[in-house]
Protein backbone atom coordinates (compact mmCIF):
# COMPACT_ATOMS: atom_id res chain seq x y z
CA UNK A 1 0.00 0.00 0.00
CA UNK A 2 3.06 2.22 0.54
CA UNK A 3 4.20 2.24 -2.93
CA UNK A 4 1.14 2.37 -4.23
CA UNK A 5 0.56 5.54 -2.18
CA UNK A 6 3.55 7.03 -3.40
CA UNK A 7 3.18 5.61 -7.20
CA UNK A 8 0.30 7.52 -7.49
CA UNK A 9 1.54 10.75 -5.84
CA UNK A 10 4.17 10.59 -8.17
CA UNK A 11 2.32 10.24 -11.29
CA UNK A 12 0.46 12.92 -9.80
CA UNK A 13 3.31 15.12 -9.67
CA UNK A 14 4.45 14.11 -13.10
CA UNK A 15 0.95 14.58 -14.86
CA UNK A 16 0.64 18.34 -13.19
CA UNK A 17 4.40 19.55 -13.79
CA UNK A 18 3.25 19.99 -17.13
CA UNK A 19 0.60 23.06 -16.40
CA UNK A 20 3.12 24.49 -14.13
CA UNK A 21 4.46 27.91 -13.49
CA UNK A 22 8.20 28.29 -14.35
CA UNK A 23 11.22 30.50 -13.29
CA UNK A 24 14.75 30.60 -14.12
CA UNK A 25 17.10 28.15 -11.51
CA UNK A 26 20.81 27.51 -11.44
CA UNK A 27 22.43 24.10 -10.69
CA UNK A 28 24.15 24.48 -7.43
CA UNK A 29 25.14 20.86 -7.19
CA UNK A 30 25.69 17.93 -9.21
CA UNK A 31 27.46 14.48 -8.11
CA UNK A 32 27.43 11.26 -8.29
CA UNK A 33 27.09 8.91 -4.66
CA UNK A 34 27.75 5.60 -4.62
CA UNK A 35 25.10 2.94 -3.28
CA UNK A 36 27.22 0.91 -1.08
CA UNK A 37 27.26 3.62 1.43
CA UNK A 38 24.15 4.55 1.58
CA UNK A 39 21.93 1.34 1.58
CA UNK A 40 24.38 -1.23 0.41
CA UNK A 41 22.58 -1.30 -2.72
CA UNK A 42 24.78 -1.55 -6.11
CA UNK A 43 24.35 0.91 -8.49
CA UNK A 44 24.80 5.20 -7.95
CA UNK A 45 22.87 8.06 -7.13
CA UNK A 46 22.98 11.46 -8.13
CA UNK A 47 22.61 14.58 -6.19
CA UNK A 48 21.11 16.99 -8.49
CA UNK A 49 20.23 20.25 -6.67
CA UNK A 50 19.19 23.57 -8.29
CA UNK A 51 18.29 27.22 -7.18
CA UNK A 52 15.18 29.13 -7.94
CA UNK A 53 13.20 32.07 -6.66
CA UNK A 54 9.29 31.94 -6.42
CA UNK A 55 7.91 35.26 -5.09
CA UNK A 56 11.24 36.80 -3.74
CA UNK A 57 11.69 33.04 -1.77
CA UNK A 58 14.89 31.25 -2.41
CA UNK A 59 13.76 27.52 -2.90
CA UNK A 60 16.63 24.33 -3.33
CA UNK A 61 14.69 21.85 -5.60
CA UNK A 62 16.04 18.27 -5.80
CA UNK A 63 13.80 16.09 -8.30
CA UNK A 64 14.67 16.32 -11.82
CA UNK A 65 11.39 14.30 -12.74
CA UNK A 66 8.50 13.17 -10.97
CA UNK A 67 9.03 9.89 -9.33
CA UNK A 68 12.32 9.13 -11.15
CA UNK A 69 14.06 6.29 -9.83
CA UNK A 70 16.77 6.99 -7.75
CA UNK A 71 19.34 3.73 -8.94
CA UNK A 72 21.39 4.58 -11.70
CA UNK A 73 24.03 2.66 -13.50
CA UNK A 74 27.66 4.20 -13.58
CA UNK A 75 27.35 4.93 -17.47
CA UNK A 76 23.65 6.36 -16.59
CA UNK A 77 24.82 8.14 -13.23
CA UNK A 78 28.04 10.15 -15.46
CA UNK A 79 25.14 10.84 -18.41
CA UNK A 80 22.75 12.42 -15.40
CA UNK A 81 25.36 14.79 -13.88
CA UNK A 82 27.22 15.75 -17.09
CA UNK A 83 23.44 17.17 -18.36
CA UNK A 84 23.48 19.52 -15.43
CA UNK A 85 26.77 20.86 -14.77
CA UNK A 86 26.95 22.70 -11.22
CA UNK A 87 26.31 27.04 -12.66
CA UNK A 88 23.87 25.48 -15.84
CA UNK A 89 20.91 27.84 -16.18
CA UNK A 90 17.88 25.81 -16.00
CA UNK A 91 13.86 25.99 -16.14
CA UNK A 92 12.05 24.97 -13.41
CA UNK A 93 8.41 24.06 -13.60
CA UNK A 94 7.20 24.37 -9.79
CA UNK A 95 3.56 24.04 -8.09
CA UNK A 96 1.77 26.90 -7.70
CA UNK A 97 0.26 25.70 -4.35
CA UNK A 98 3.67 24.63 -2.87
CA UNK A 99 6.33 26.21 -4.35
CA UNK A 100 9.02 23.85 -2.90
CA UNK A 101 7.70 21.24 -5.13
CA UNK A 102 9.37 21.77 -8.61
CA UNK A 103 10.93 19.55 -11.81
CA UNK A 104 13.45 20.45 -14.24
CA UNK A 105 11.56 18.15 -16.20
CA UNK A 106 7.76 18.02 -16.60
CA UNK A 107 5.71 15.31 -17.38
CA UNK A 108 5.47 11.13 -17.57
CA UNK A 109 8.93 9.44 -17.52
CA UNK A 110 9.70 6.20 -18.11
CA UNK A 111 11.19 6.41 -14.35
CA UNK A 112 7.61 6.42 -13.02
CA UNK A 113 6.61 3.39 -13.67
CA UNK A 114 9.76 1.97 -11.04
CA UNK A 115 6.71 2.57 -7.96
CA UNK A 116 4.00 0.36 -9.40
CA UNK A 117 6.16 -2.29 -10.85
CA UNK A 118 7.23 -2.57 -7.14
CA UNK A 119 4.00 -2.69 -5.40
CA UNK A 120 2.97 -5.06 -7.94
CA UNK A 121 5.66 -7.07 -7.08
CA UNK A 122 5.34 -6.71 -3.00
CA UNK A 123 1.65 -7.45 -3.68
CA UNK A 124 2.49 -10.51 -5.47
CA UNK A 125 5.22 -11.87 -2.56
CA UNK A 126 2.65 -10.66 0.09
CA UNK A 127 -0.45 -12.90 -1.45
CA UNK A 128 2.14 -16.01 -1.79
CA UNK A 129 2.71 -15.82 1.52
CA UNK A 130 -0.53 -15.40 2.76
CA UNK A 131 -1.68 -18.24 0.34
CA UNK A 132 0.54 -20.60 1.59
CA UNK A 133 0.04 -19.73 5.49
CA UNK A 134 -3.38 -20.85 4.64
CA UNK A 135 -2.47 -23.35 3.28
CA UNK A 136 -0.37 -24.23 6.19
CA UNK A 137 -3.69 -23.72 8.21
CA UNK A 138 -6.17 -25.89 6.02
CA UNK A 139 -3.42 -29.02 6.73
CA UNK A 140 -3.27 -28.37 10.58
CA UNK A 141 -6.94 -27.88 10.95
CA UNK A 142 -7.75 -30.73 8.67
CA UNK A 143 -5.28 -33.23 9.94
Amino acid sequence: MVFLTAAAGAVGIARASRDWPTVPGRIVRSEIRSNRGANGLPGFRTLIRYAYVVDDEEYEGREVSGGEFPYRTAHGANRRVAAYPVGELVTVRYSPDDPEIAVLKAGMSVDLLYLPVMAGLLLLVALAILSWGGLQLFRIAAG
